[in-house]
């Protein structure tokens, strides 16, 4: 089970918990999770364990997070999977506009005039 936040902005770092993390035989395990950008990472964990990673993607977009279990005689578990998107940052928009604004003074006085 993967759970953390589903959306976010690009180049911030978030974490996530990957837990439910059994073999029915108790068997040590190998964690393999891909991030959805290409990324992936690998560890160790005892059965019944809990673990977190941390991830940032660095551009917008909506993303899969998908991992599975592997035991130490080769069997594999199902993939769990959580979607997260990482929309684009609202400040950076407004401040392109406003600098369009500022480079452009006859465009800001008519929009003044309108107002």
């Amino acid at each position: 089970i993967i759970t953390g936040p589903i959306t976010g902005k690009p180049g911030i770092i978030y974490d996530y918990d990957f837990s439910n993390c059994v073999d029915p035989d108790g068997d040590n395990m190998t964690y393999y999770v891909e991030w959805g950008d290409g990324e992936v990472d690998e560890g160790f964990i005892e059965s019944g364990g809990t673990f977190t990673l941390s991830h940032s993607w660095s551009i917008k977009g909506e993303y899969t997070i998908k991992a599975k279990l592997i035991d130490v005689y080769g069997a594999e578990g199902d993939w769990g999977d959580l979607t997260v998107t990482m929309s684009r940052d609202k400040a950076s928009t407004s401040s392109l506009f406003l600098w369009f604004l500022e480079r452009l003074s006859l465009l800001q006085k008519l929009l003044l005039l309108i107002n």
